[in-house]
This record gives structure tokens, C-alpha cells and sequence, in this order.
């Protein structure tokens, strides 16, 4: 349970140390995208502070709540609770069961807390203290460096930048391509992800494609 609440990548910055490399064995990379935790907790506790308020709540900071009730909700659903995940009572929604990787799910919830983190901070240093505004200025920073991360992943391989800088434009008649899974070694979906680039420079469609590339 607790692996699946603050599974991040091994490559954070902060926290891939401690909790990515200790949790890589538990789940797959395909779970590698729980919201960071100075983000949660931030949230957390600004919604606390925005609910004992509600009464003199701005519509911004209201606003703020709906995203941050949002995306917790977003955060809780796909992680299995002894045994039960909420995320069945989602799959028996027509549709859903074409989502293929769950985990994924919690980059929606890492948006809805940025929403809700950046509203909440914006609204609570116009409205708080001189000690409030040093906390919320730490917390700002805490949040900035946890979202570093310690390596840089491409998004296709050095075949597109080939593609693009050094072979001739298609020619005319050209309506249409598809590229071929190439002869070296490199992931299966990678030629995938190459076609879609060199469709996008081009204008060109290509018969190529990757649910996985978003």
C-alpha cells in the first residue's frame, strides 16, 4: 500500500534514493508516476487551511479546493488496498477497460495538484502572515527541487535527428510512409516513436504509431 502511494522514479533528484531505488522491485516502471510528495503534502494541508476558512474563501481558493479534492482522488483511486482498488468500480465505466497502464493515471493526479498547489500558495501569500509567507517560500523551494531529476530520457531515438538534418525532403508523390522495425538493437516501440517524429517535421502521415507516446 505504501509503496503504491509514493512509487516515484529512481531518478528523482530528492527522493530516488530513498524511495524510488528501495521501491523498484515492488511495482513496474509503469507505476513510476505517483505526485511528488512535498506537492501532496503541501496540498494537503493548504486544503485544510481552505475548508476551516470556507465561509471567507476567494473563488480562487475555492477553486483551488475542487482541484486539490480532484487530484488526491485521482492519486488514491488506482492503488490496490489489501487486496481491492478502487479503480474497479472505474473499469466497469464503458471505455475504461481500454486503458491499459493504470498507473499512469496518477500523472492526471500530479497535474490536478500542480493546479492546485500553485492556486492555494498564490492565494495563501496574499492572505497570511510574515512567518506564513517565510513557511509557504520554503515550501515553494522544497517543491522546486524535488521535481529535478538525475538523468535525461529522449523522446525518440538519433535516428529522427539523422532523419531530420541529413536525409533529402520526400519527394512529391510521396502521400504517405511507414518505417520499418530497423536492424539494430533498440526498444521495439522506438522505430514507432521515430515514424511519429519525422511525420510531425514532415506534414507526412505515417502508418507507424504508439498509444504509449502522449
Amino acid at each position: 500500500l505504501i509503496s503504491e502511494l509514493v512509487m516515484m522514479s529512481e531518478s528523482n533528484a530528492l527522493w530516488g534514493g530513498l524511495v524510488g531505488a528501495a521501491l523498484a522491485e515492488v511495482r513496474p516502471y509503469e507505476f513510476w508516476f505517483a505526485p511528488s510528495l512535498f506537492v501532496v503534502a503541501g496540498v494537503s494541508a493548504l486544503m485544510i487551511r481552505g475548508l476551516w476558512r470556507w465561509k471567507t474563501a476567494s473563488a480562487w481558493t475555492q477553486l483551488g479546493l475542487a482541484f486539490g479534492i480532484a487530484g488526491l482522488i485521482s492519486w488514491l483511486i488506482p492503488v490496490n488496498y489489501f487486496g481491492w482498488s478502487p479503480w474497479e468500480l472505474v473499469y466497469n465505466i464503458p471505455g475504461a477497460e481500454a486503458i491499459r497502464a493504470i498507473g499512469r493515471f496518477e500523472l492526471l493526479a500530479g497535474f490536478l495538484l500542480a493546479l492546485a498547489f500553485g492556486i492555494l500558495v498564490a492565494n495563501a501569500l496574499h492572505s497570511t502572515s510574515r512567518p506564513g509567507r517565510i513557511i509557504l517560500t520554503g515550501l515553494l523551494l522544497l517543491v522546486m527541487v524535488e521535481q529535478f531529476n538525475t538523468i535525461e530520457r529522449q523522446s525518440h531515438s538519433e535516428l529522427v535527428v539523422t532523419a531530420e538534418q541529413e536525409l533529402p525532403p520526400p519527394p512529391d508523390s510521396c502521400r504517405s510512409f511507414v518505417l520499418l522495425e530497423p536492424r539494430w538493437d533498440i526498444p521495439g516501440f522506438a522505430e514507432q516513436i521515430d515514424a511519429m517524429a519525422i511525420a510531425r517535421s514532415t506534414g507526412l502521415p505515417t502508418i507507424n504509431g504508439y498509444s504509449g507516446w502522449t
